[in-house]
């Protein structure tokens, strides 16, 4: 594999995996109710944790959509294609959403789903 193959690939891995734990560490802060959590970083508006799950769904298709290596991945690439792309339509689904309750005033509570917020 040519170095800048391997490059790109290292990349998009290590930008999955950040996107996996930081969504995960916000959902911790939720189900823990630690404000440091919350947040991605100290001081910042809490992340929801829709948004939160929206991180780890993107960053599991991304992990999904890289090419297989010969040794480690057991799917079929069909299957991990098709992963890739459920996880990808339902972050999508999630922004979708998210954007609707902006852009027509309109509020069923979908940021309130996971783990209703304190007023």
């Amino acid at each position: 594999m040519p170095r800048r193959a391997r490059a790109a690939a290292f990349a998009s891995a290590f930008a999955a995996a950040l996107a996996i734990i930081v969504g995960g560490l916000v959902l911790t802060g939720w189900a823990l109710d630690i404000a440091a959590l919350k947040s991605v970083l100290p001081g910042w508006v809490s992340m929801k944790p829709n948004t939160a799950v929206a991180f780890i769904l993107t960053g599991m298709a991304l992990l999904l959509a890289r090419p297989p290596s010969t040794t480690l991945d057991s799917q079929p690439p069909t299957s991990r294609a098709q992963l890739a792309r459920l996880f990808g339509l339902l972050a999508g689904l999630i922004g979708l959403l998210s954007l609707a309750e902006y852009a027509f005033g309109w509020n069923p509570g979908f940021d309130q789903w996971l783990f209703p917020e304190a007023a």
